[in-house]
Parts: C-alpha cells; structure tokens; sequence
C-alpha cells in the first residue's frame, strides 16, 4: 500500500489557492496587455463556443459532484476524520483538482476570445470559474461533521 503524502500547511493551500484565483485575473487582463489578431477563424463560433460551454458546465457540475461524493458525505458520516493528516491529505489532493477544473474554464474562455476577439466570452468564463474557485476554497470547518442531534438532524441524518 503507498503511503500518502502529508498535506501542506493550510496557509500554503490558501497560497496555491489564491494564486490559481490570480490566474484568472491574469486572463482577463491579457487581452488588454497582448493586442493579437489571429484573423478569421476557419471554426464555425456557434460550434466552438456550445462545445467549451458544455465542457465547462460539465467541468463545473463534475467539480461539485466529486465535493460531495469525495469530501462532503465522508466527513458527514465521520469516515473522513480532518483532524488527522491523511484526512487532511485527501482534502488538499482533492481541492487541488477542484481548483485547477475551475482555472480550465478561465482557459476556455480565454481561447474563446483568442479565437472570435469577443470578450464577452472571456468574462463570462472568467466568472464561473472565479465563482467555482470560491466555492472550492479551503475551508475546512465547512466540512466538519455535525456534533449534536439537532445538527444530525437538520442535516437529515438518521439517528441509530
């Protein structure tokens, strides 16, 4: 069995975090810093924009779905214990994915506008996936399981 890494710091995952979140405002000023003309794409745009919209809606939807299955439901039912390295370990390899599907879509978009020079399409891809960021920060607490019955409860959860 291979032994798994120890998580890094939590200030070293909010800086690899907040750093991947940097990135998307990096696309978003390229456009403004780089003058590219790449002339009339040989593409049909309806084609090319439907096709990177369902990759990142199914990349967004996919991220959010993995949380649940991968994180969420194990720490509710306490079989993800995040006191203890190999909890935390998971939580970090886990939030890694999660961040780098979020700053794909950023990339769509950039392509998008690299390819059509509309820019409206950059920000609207730059949105979701700086609003999907921040849904994936981490943050820990978020996922601790509930300590009392009425907090079972309120989740949901059956008791016994």
């Amino acid at each position: 069995m291979a032994s798994q890494q120890p998580a890094p710091p939590a200030q070293v995952q909010w800086l690899i975090w907040a750093a991947l979140l940097v990135s998307l405002v990096v696309y978003g000023l390229l456009p403004i810093v780089i003058d590219l003309d790449l002339g009339a794409p040989s593409l049909p745009e309806p084609t090319v924009v439907f096709a990177l919209t369902a990759i990142g809606v199914a990349t967004a939807v996919g991220t959010l779905v993995a949380r649940q299955i991968l994180l969420v439901r194990p720490a509710r039912r306490r079989e993800l214990d995040l006191a203890t390295s190999e909890g935390l370990a998971r939580f970090f390899q886990a939030s890694l994915i999660f961040w780098t599907c979020a700053d794909s879509i950023g990339i769509y978009g950039l392509l998008l506008y690299f390819l059509f020079q509309k820019l409206a399409y950059l920000y609207a891809f730059l949105v979701a996936a700086a609003g999907l960021m921040l849904y994936h920060a981490p943050r820990i607490a978020a996922l601790r399981p509930p300590d009392t019955a009425a907090d079972l409860a309120r989740e949901h959860v059956k008791i016994g």
